[in-house]
C-alpha cells in the first residue's frame, strides 16, 4: 500500500509539475497495485511494467527526484518517490543543464539534504511538510547561500542546521 500511495503521489506531482507529464497522472489512476516484485498491475492483471521502468520513464532520477524543464532552460526538482531515503542528494545538473529551483520536497522522514550551489530558488512550501529535516548540507558559503531566493512556509528549512562548503 505504501508503494502506491508514494507512486501515485509522485505521478501526481510530475502531472502537476510538467506538461508532457500529464499522462504520468493517467498511468497513476490507472494502475492499481505495485506487486512484491515491483510490477505495476491493473486488477489482478501484470502489465509488463515494473515501478522502476515508469519513474525513469516520467524522468525520475535513481533516487527518485523529479526533474522539470524550466522556461530558461534549466531544471527544477522534487522529491518524487525519495520519501524512504534519510538523506537526499540533489545533483547539480540534471541531463548537461543546472538545476536551479527547488519545487517541492514536502513529504518523506528525511533528515538530511544536500543541496549544489546551482540552486538559485526554493519555491515557497517547498519544506513546508518536512518535519523530519534536520540538516541542510549546503555546497557554497554562507554568502552564497542567503542569495538564495527562498519562498514563504519554509519553517522546516529555516530551522534545519546549515552546513557551509560541504564537500561530498
Amino acid at each position: 500500500m505504501k508503494k502506491k500511495l508514494i507512486l501515485l503521489l509522485a505521478l501526481m506531482l510530475v502531472a502537476t509539475t510538467s506538461l508532457t507529464s500529464c499522462f504520468g497522472l493517467i498511468i497513476g489512476l490507472i494502475f492499481t497495485h505495485v506487486d512484491e516484485d515491483g510490477s505495476l498491475m491493473i486488477g489482478g492483471f501484470d502489465t509488463g511494467l515494473n515501478e522502476s521502468d515508469v519513474q525513469n520513464w516520467l524522468g525520475m532520477t535513481e533516487k527518485m527526484l523529479v526533474f522539470s524543464l524550466l522556461e530558461d532552460g534549466t531544471y527544477s526538482v522534487g522529491i518524487g518517490t525519495a520519501t524512504d531515503y534519510d538523506s537526499i542528494e540533489i545533483p547539480e545538473t540534471h541531463e548537461d543543464k543546472p538545476v536551479t529551483c527547488i519545487k517541492s520536497f514536502r513529504h518523506g522522514d528525511f533528515s538530511g539534504i544536500v543541496i549544489p550551489t546551482s540552486i538559485t530558488r526554493i519555491d515557497e512550501g517547498a519544506f513546508s511538510d518536512a518535519a523530519g529535516l534536520t540538516d541542510v548540507y549546503y555546497e557554497g558559503t554562507e554568502e552564497q547561500w542567503a542569495r538564495i531566493a527562498i519562498g514563504e512556509n519554509n519553517e522546516y528549512l529555516h530551522s534545519a542546521t546549515i552546513h557551509f562548503n560541504y564537500s561530498a
